[in-house]
């Protein structure tokens, strides 16, 4: 702390000098931030670009949801057709001889049919 009730706060390379009496001031602690946390022309740039191609985007999440959606319907390897042998009507063939295999291909496509909702729902309305 200096002598005349000022301190000095280090941020980076960058020292401010500012005193207790001093209110804060929301628009200079934008300098604060580094440069990369600054928005500046060139991220709206990038908005606007995104932004410009959101029908394609949309596009290929509306055919990643109609694939995922496909295939939570006819899994890998079929479904048992006949209620025989301990199976049931329409279990999944798949999970009784590779159980894991399943599990992972269920969560995954799980998740990548929800992945392609998101995408979908996002690009549909302009915040």
């Amino acid at each position: 702390m200096a002598d005349s009730g000022q301190f000095v706060v280090t941020i980076g390379l960058t020292n401010i000098n500012t005193t207790r009496q001093d209110p804060i001031n929301v628009a200079s602690s934008r300098n604060l931030l580094p440069s990369s946390h600054v928005s500046s022309s060139s991220n709206n740039d990038d908005f606007e670009l995104l932004w410009r191609h959101r029908k394609y985007l949309v596009l290929l999440g509306v055919l990643a949801v109609s694939v995922t959606y496909n295939a939570g319907l006819t899994p890998p390897g079929g479904s048992w057709t006949l209620n025989k042998d301990g199976h049931h009507a329409g279990d999944p063939v798949m999970h009784d001889g590779f159980s894991e295999r399943y599990e992972v291909f269920f969560y995954c496509n799980a998740a990548a049919f929800a992945a392609s909702l998101v995408l979908i729902s996002c690009f549909s309305v302009r915040v």
